[in-house]
């Protein structure tokens, strides 16, 4: 019995596919866990934009994780698994988002609410390519985690300023 280095390659794949697919949601959901009793514990302390910053750095956290699904050529039920925690994690915080942006008059609620609308839409999308098997699966999950990461840099700037007057009247 011989092995190749091309069967070490496919050995080595498939063992990181399985290696994926069994600690990858175990070792997310206790991240997940973590930042929810921080998010929670922040939030009722009246620090708002932590209470935002830490669901951003749950989002970016999940969106490292699909990148590095991507990378390492994980299955399609592990990057729809991913992709599925993105989309949960994202409603609920263009939910808290939008109702601290309501409560402080923000003027540009209604522009915010449709770039959440489309970043969700595009969630949706992303989810189908991969589940569907679409070559375009890939690029528009990479298209996708671009586009959380320029929302969360640049269009999320007025909800942090928004939120902190609410932070110190609390």
């Amino acid at each position: 019995f011989r092995v190749t280095p091309e069967d070490m390659k496919y050995f080595s794949q498939r063992a990181l596919t399985n290696i994926m697919s069994c600690i990858v949601p175990v070792l997310l959901l206790e991240v997940s866990m973590s930042y929810f009793l921080v998010i929670d514990a922040l939030a009722k302390q009246g620090a708002i934009s932590d209470a935002l910053e830490t669901e951003h750095e749950l989002i970016l956290f999940l969106m490292t994780t699909l990148n590095q699904a991507i990378v390492l050529g994980a299955g399609r039920h592990v990057m729809v698994h991913l992709v599925d925690i993105i989309d949960e994690e994202c409603r609920s915080h263009f939910a808290h988002e939008e109702k601290y942006m309501s409560e402080c008059g923000a003027a540009n609620l209604e522009s915010h609410l449709t770039a959440h609308q489309r970043l969700l839409e595009r969630t949706l999308q992303v989810r189908s390519s991969i589940v569907n098997c679409d070559p375009l699966g890939i690029p528009d999950a990479m298209d996708l985690l671009y586009s959380l990461q320029n929302h969360i840099n640049h269009f999320d700037q007025s909800a942090y300023q928004c939120a902190q007057p609410l932070a110190k009247a609390s």
